[in-house]
């Protein structure tokens, strides 16, 4: 685990203005060597038993179609485990330092995986992670945060991740394991869920004719609520969501001839298409039969001018512009109150429905999230921690 030495990175240093104060970000302190049992530390790295890595990689459940990537990465145990007891299709590491990177080489080398090993020196966050299906972690928790982005912006759906002893903030795991030889005694994984935020429509039964269904989701990682809308009726709170991976279910109980009757969705989100099966607990249409829902087509490229109006105080906002940088979209935000413009390293993107985090994770300042459509969209703000949330609205200027 990195402690002495960690990414290159101060997420914004210089004030950001959101409308309610100026925030100026610190860098963290790097603190003492970390030390312990059954750990050597040298140059910054504590090295992890390797019943843990074993546990990890099990959590994963890595396998041979596996591409397994580690950040800072040590003496490469994770990788050259991976590949030699897991049957992985190859490892990649990185690390800051070269002296971690000729010891990784030495050890794959010593046990026979060199020609599926690579090792690289490099800062974690300037990694480009897109090849990796398990992307290994032992980082402190700042840099866990500093990465989070990343993982979003790079990995495809179903992706995992696992972390040695530290989360990943207000992402929650899908899954953990407590293991006696691991600091903190724990391990977390993270499936990278489908992006399924947005506007969805089907075709399906409406008294006596078929008609257009409209689901509208609002996606935060993996946790996504939404409602439900029959012609002819208002919109329906859904329940039940789950979504892991490209795995997504959830219910909505709908009044069908003056009776509640549930409908359980569950299908498979692939890009703009999710295709499963409706479940019908009564109603005119009983049992099992096939469901295909498409994604309104949605641009967040472009100028989106933000009003958010607190219970207290003056309303505030700023302009928010999203392009297209390479294979991820970047964003800046200005603030009405100085008009700067402050580039987003934490920013997200699940379809149609948006986050960003202007103190970069540090949950300390102001925290953006919401869905648009079309030349609108609307959501909540939190202007800084233990603050109760206020919602705002955007229209598309440019």
């Amino acid at each position: 685990m990195r402690s002495e030495r960690g990414p290159g990175i101060l997420w914004l240093g210089a004030a950001i203005v959101f409308g309610f104060a100026s925030i100026t970000v610190e860098p963290a302190s790097a603190g003492a060597p970390l030390r312990g049992p059954e750990m050597l530390v040298g140059h910054g790295y504590e090295y992890q038993a390797i019943a843990v890595v074993k546990a990890m990689l099990e959590l994963a459940n890595v396998g041979k179609d596996d591409v397994v990537y580690d950040v800072y990465c040590g003496d490469g145990r994770v990788l050259w485990t991976a590949v030699k007891d897991f049957g992985a299709k190859r490892g990649v590491g990185m690390d800051s330092d070269p002296v971690c990177i000729r010891e990784s080489k030495e050890d794959a080398a010593r046990f026979n995986v060199a020609d599926r090993t690579t090792f690289l020196e490099g800062e974690l966050l300037d990694a480009d992670l897109r090849p990796a299906s398990v992307v290994v972690c032992y980082i402190l928790p700042q840099w866990n945060l500093a990465l989070r982005p990343n993982l979003f912006r790079d990995l495809k759906p179903g992706s995992r991740v696992v972390s040695h002893a530290f989360d990943m903030g207000d992402w929650k795991p899908d899954e953990s394991i407590r293991h006696k030889n691991a600091r903190n005694n724990t391990a977390y994984l993270w499936i990278i869920p489908a992006p399924v935020g947005g506007t969805w429509e089907w075709t399906g039964p409406a008294k006596d004719r078929e008609a257009k269904w409209t689901l509208a989701l609002e996606q935060e990682f993996q946790s996504v609520r939404g409602t439900l809308t029959v012609p002819g009726g208002p919109p329906v709170p859904i329940a039940d969501a789950k979504l892991k991976g490209r795995d997504f279910g959830f219910s909505a109980t709908l009044p069908v001839d003056g009776q509640p009757v549930k409908i359980t969705f569950s299908g498979t989100a692939n890009g703009d298409t999710i295709r499963g099966t409706q479940e019908w607990s009564g109603g005119p249409n009983p049992g099992k039969q096939e469901w295909t829902a498409a994604r309104k087509a949605a641009d967040l490229t472009g100028v989106w001018r933000i009003e958010a109006k607190p219970p207290q105080g003056e309303p505030f906002g700023g302009t928010l512009e999203i392009a297209r940088k390479d294979w991820r979209l970047a964003a800046t935000y200005t603030a009405n109150r100085d008009r700067k413009p402050v580039p987003i390293d934490a920013f997200y993107v699940w379809g149609s429905s948006i986050r960003f985090d202007l103190l970069g994770e540090k949950e300390a300042g102001p925290v953006l999230k919401g869905t648009f459509t079309g030349d609108g969209g609307a959501g909540t703000v939190r202007a800084k921690a233990g603050d109760p949330p206020c919602p705002w609205a955007a229209r598309r200027v440019r």
